[in-house]
């Protein structure tokens, strides 16, 4: 198995050019991951040779999922403003615009997709709250802290 990247800061590119590409190919993920289910076939036809179940397709969404919950891709996702639950938001809205161009159970994109896309945004938010609470914190540790140093030099004076 490949180890992604998950830290932008270890390629030897410019990270701003990178999150750029990651933003860019977020509409072509979605696209891939349909041409993955658009390569099931019927469940009920006996007939064909080379049968493509769901399950195996599903395994691509799965795995995109588990990389985006990862707390280091979750943290760059934060850092870097990056949307990825948006591609399984996208997923499910051509599977309910378009349910007859798909061999999908219906569980599938009313119920899994959204519940994955809410946890990895859910999950996002989170952090980016913590870390805005931190940065909030850390500030107001370095007013009261200019504020004593200001107090007690004029105590001095």
């Amino acid at each position: 198995m490949i180890k992604p990247v998950l830290y932008l800061s270890e390629l030897k590119r410019n990270p701003e050019i990178e999150v750029a590409r990651i933003k860019a190919m977020m509409l072509p993920a979605v696209y891939f991951l349909l041409e993955k289910f658009d390569a099931v076939t019927d469940p009920d036809d006996e007939t064909e040779r080379c049968a493509v179940r769901f399950r195996e397709m599903k395994a691509y969404v799965d795995e995109f999922f588990r990389i985006s919950m990862l707390e280091a891709s979750i943290r760059v996702q934060v850092g870097h403003n990056i949307s990825l639950h948006l591609i399984l938001e996208q997923l499910a809205a051509i599977f309910e615009a378009e349910p007859e161009s798909y061999y999908v159970p219906q569980a599938f994109w009313t119920k899994e997709l959204p519940i994955k896309a809410a946890a990895l945004k859910n999950n996002v938010d989170r952090i980016r709250r913590d870390r805005k609470r931190r940065a909030d914190e850390q500030q107001q540790k370095e007013l009261r802290s200019r504020l004593n140093s200001e107090t007690h030099k004029q105590g001095r004076t």
